[in-house]
């Protein structure tokens, strides 16, 4: 996951960050700031809703390696909850997601498996 992290990095700071998705002529229908709010809001709440509260109840019961219900049991819970929520996911799904926006807009076959 840290790979992805430092991937999705290297893509935004690189000569590859400024890639056009579309036509060389188009013109972004959003602006940065829209387009991160949609993003963050659309993923963060999707997520949250349901996972929001059962995920850490979900390790704090059933912690890995540990009794449940115990006072370690929340640190890991919190801790683990976190790291699901972090950084390493909203890599890992960036890296998927540009490859499938490059490939929607800029004109090729909308499969996996295309190449």
């Amino acid at each position: 996951m840290f790979t992805f992290v430092v991937f999705s990095i290297w893509i935004a700071f690189s000569k590859y960050g400024s890639i056009k998705l579309g036509p060389d002529d188009s013109e972004p229908e959003y602006s940065l700031i829209s387009w991160f709010a949609m993003l963050f809001s659309a993923g963060m709440g999707v997520g949250l809703v349901f996972w929001g509260v059962a995920e850490p109840l979900n390790h704090f019961v059933n912690p890995l390696g540990m009794e449940g219900g115990t006072a370690a049991a929340a640190d890991f819970a919190i801790k683990k909850s976190f790291f699901h929520w972090g950084l390493h996911p909203w890599a890992n799904y960036s890296v998927l997601a540009l490859a499938l926006a490059y490939i929607q807009y800029n004109g090729y076959k909308y499969r996996l498996r295309s190449s």
